[in-house]
């Protein structure tokens, strides 16, 4: 990450407080604190659920990834908790 660019405000578990303050650049910050390499299914995801925000406004459960995408990425869509693991 840019040494001048301010890391945005997360909240105890490590979500941005302010989502609108999210881009390529914080993802891959925040990516890298979880030890997680972005690659091309990773942003598929990613892109996806951005976009999902900016029309309903609310942050889409990844299970409802799963619910409503396989149709068109059925590999992806099976694939999102190997991509993003819970980290306890």
């Amino acid at each position: 990450m840019n040494t001048t660019t301010q890391f945005p405000e997360v909240d105890a578990e490590g979500y941005l407080v302010e989502p609108f303050d999210w881009n390529e650049e914080i993802a891959v910050e925040l990516a890298r604190q979880e030890n997680i390499e972005l690659t091309e299914d990773h942003w598929d995801v990613l892109r996806f659920m951005r976009e999902y925000y900016a029309e309903h406004q609310v942050a889409v459960d990844v299970r409802h990834v799963i619910s409503i995408w396989p149709q068109a990425r059925p590999r992806i869509a099976h694939m999102v908790f190997e991509l993003f693991p819970m980290v306890m």
